[in-house]
């Protein structure tokens, strides 16, 4: 069985499809703790694996081919696709 850990993910304003690797995936599975060895670790003070932390965003902004909402003037609390 293949394992996505959150470090694993695409980031999440990737501009498109992002390839996974499925081989990776694979071996991921011998990093899965179970529930009482994560609250072992949680009862220790120790902190999650690295492989629990998403992947950051690349910093690249909003996607921009994201359609205008043609509603948002109607609602203050709605922002249009180029963020005003």
């Amino acid at each position: 069985m293949a394992y996505y850990h959150a470090n694993m993910m695409p980031p999440p304003d990737a501009p498109g499809a992002v390839p996974v690797d499925r081989k990776a995936a694979m071996a991921a599975g011998a990093l899965l703790e179970t529930p009482d060895q994560a609250r072992t670790r949680a009862a220790a003070g120790e902190p999650p694996p690295e492989h629990y932390t998403p992947t950051p965003p690349l910093g690249a902004g909003p996607r921009k081919d994201l359609v205008e909402n043609p509603y948002a003037a109607d609602f203050k609390d709605t922002k249009t696709a180029s963020g005003d």
